[in-house]
């Protein structure tokens, strides 16, 4: 089992370096949101997460009222083309057929998209459609509000855990967010996450040495 986190500008300069030391493999960091927005703490993170040996990936938060090509044209000119983009797809995200469209665009400048985050909430309200030709699944579920060391979260709750890794739409779950309340270098809350597998397998998946 890998950990790993999520952050952006909400959570301020952040020690990316003790979050490797910590135990954690990778980190995905708010990008853009929308065709303007540019997540302030992301040039600094992608930076401080790749120089400290974490697995890094940027998100983009898709807006229902910004076009598939802006928002493509908005996230390849802020995300190198080597850095793996996913799409955070929520309350005021659109559809899976915007997704598709602005997924597409992104493959066009050279950018992979190996994960989709698309909570089974917003799924369900969208009408659960087929998620047929999208990444695998990168799923929030927790157990509990409940804080602490990521590894002691998860194990405190195994056994539901291990159970939520089914997908739906047609696709898997790859990546588990298991709680927004973890502890890590110091701060806290902070989103966690899991990967059963390898380093390697992950950095596969993500298009990234590992």
């Amino acid at each position: 089992m890998l950990y790993g986190i999520d952050i952006s500008h909400h959570q301020g300069a952040f020690d990316l370096a003790r979050t490797r030391a910590e135990g954690f493999d990778f980190a995905f960091f708010k990008a853009t949101e929308g065709e303007s927005f540019v997540d302030a703490q992301f040039a600094a993170n992608l930076r401080a997460g790749a120089e400290a040996g974490l697995l890094v990936g940027a998100y983009h938060y898709q807006r229902a009222d910004s076009s598939a090509a802006a928002q493509a044209a908005h996230i390849a000119a802020t995300v190198p083309a080597h850095v793996p983009v996913i799409l955070d797809v929520e309350d005021g995200g659109g559809d899976a057929n915007l997704s598709r469209d602005i997924l597409g665009r992104l493959a066009a400048t050279g950018h992979r998209s190996p994960l989709l985050y698309l909570p089974r909430w917003y799924w369900e309200q969208i009408g659960s459609p087929d998620l047929g030709g999208l990444p695998p699944l990168w799923y929030s579920r927790y157990a509990s509000n409940d804080g602490g060391y990521a590894s002691v979260i998860y194990e405190r709750y195994r056994d539901f855990y291990d159970a939520q890794w089914g997908g739906y739409g047609g696709l898997g779950v790859a990546v588990l967010q298991f709680t927004a309340s973890a502890t890590v270098a110091g701060v806290s809350p902070v989103d966690a996450n899991a990967y059963r597998g390898t380093r390697e397998e992950l950095a596969g998946l993500l298009g990234l040495q590992p």
